[in-house]
């Protein structure tokens, strides 16, 4: 099976996990980890979940994931020098990217655990239209 799909807005990586302190009312201490949850985020979540809702399918097995990162051309770019970009080499991180989308994708359901895909295969360019491309194959 292979399902394809486009998510639209600007792409954003994955955020780091926060920390904070709290007492019990017991005045016993301890330490709370939590992963926040970006915009982008939910907008992976709810395009995958209607995807899932109209194909009610479950992948399992090894999967083979392909992750294109359609991110803005900086207004600072001239015209002339906006055909001459491809690929984007600034940040945000690749990975950080990727494990948003399957974070988000791992919460939907689509598959039992984001350990199944096998094979990765992502790329981040310049587009006009901010978006993401995914595309999952059981291999």
């Amino acid at each position: 099976m292979e399902i394809k799909y486009t998510v639209v807005g600007i792409p954003k990586p994955q955020s780091r996990p926060k920390t904070f302190h709290r007492t019990l009312k017991s005045g016993k201490p301890f330490v709370t980890t939590y992963s926040p949850k970006t915009d982008w985020f939910h907008l992976v979540y709810t395009e995958t979940l209607k995807l899932k809702n109209s194909l009610k399918i479950k992948l399992s097995g090894a999967l083979e994931l392909n992750l294109i990162f359609c991110m803005p051309i900086p207004k600072s770019i001239s015209k002339k020098k906006r055909a001459e970009l491809h690929y984007v080499i600034k940040k945000p991180d690749l990975d950080n990217l990727s494990k948003a989308v399957m974070d988000a994708i791992n919460n939907v359901g689509i598959w039992e655990d984001d350990s199944q895909v096998a094979v990765l295969n992502t790329r981040k360019i310049y587009s006009e239209e901010p978006r993401c491309l995914i595309e999952i194959k059981e291999i």
